[in-house]
């Protein structure tokens, strides 16, 4: 019996370590098993705060461990298998995909859609950061642009005003409200800031009223 308990408790033992499991702390959906190429990736043990006792190795990035932190570094497209021991034993295999970040584009109203109604711009009048196909946590401010409109079947563009900060302005909204179907708006200069300080503009956003 007493020897029944203690191969029960070292199963259980065993069976918890080897669940270990990484999660990269950087994406806005922390069950992604993805990291990626050019930034440094944080990456954490669900349950662990200790990471003394561990070694990781990985196939594909550089790993570094400081103050219990682990930060990963990707250096090409493909899979990373990082592997973590503990005492010499391996306890855990964790494959993440490692993918680039797209470049970032301009959406208003809060989608990537093209074509939009006017009540959702209306209740939405926010031009708004997105890296398509991206799960990394990064932020980028709009604090300027210019809009123009153009009529369905005119090649001709009507200047509507510039922007300081990233919501449409109650005289460009007035003008909006009276556009038809198959107009669109045109949003260009659309100038960005990113947490490190830099600034950058982004393409030309083309939207047809739905």
């Amino acid at each position: 019996m007493k020897q029944l308990i203690v191969c029960s408790l070292l199963f259980f033992h065993f069976s918890g370590i080897c669940q270990l499991k990484l999660y990269n702390e950087s994406l806005t959906s922390k069950d992604s098993a993805v990291v990626y190429i050019g930034i440094t990736n944080h990456l954490k043990i669900d349950g662990q705060q200790d990471l003394s006792k561990f070694k990781f190795t990985s196939t594909n990035s550089e790993i570094t461990i400081d103050n219990n932190s682990i930060s990963l570094q990707s250096g090409r497209r493909g899979l990373d298998t990082i592997r973590i021991y503990s005492n010499k034993k391996l306890v855990s295999t964790n494959i993440f995909r490692v993918d680039r970040i797209n470049n970032p584009v301009a959406q208003l109203a809060f989608t990537l859609d093209s074509v939009i109604s006017l009540n959702r711009i209306l209740a939405n009048p926010y031009l708004t950061v997105k890296i398509p196909n991206c799960l990394y946590e990064i932020k980028y401010n709009i604090f300027s642009f210019q809009c123009s409109l153009q009529k369905a079947g005119r090649s001709n563009f009507t200047y509507m005003g510039f922007v300081n900060g990233n919501k449409l302005t109650d005289d460009i909204l007035k003008l909006i409200q009276k556009l038809l179907p198959g107009d669109k708006i045109v949003f260009d200069e659309i100038k960005v800031a990113c947490g490190s300080g830099d600034t950058r503009k982004l393409p030309r956003l083309i939207i047809t009223i739905k």
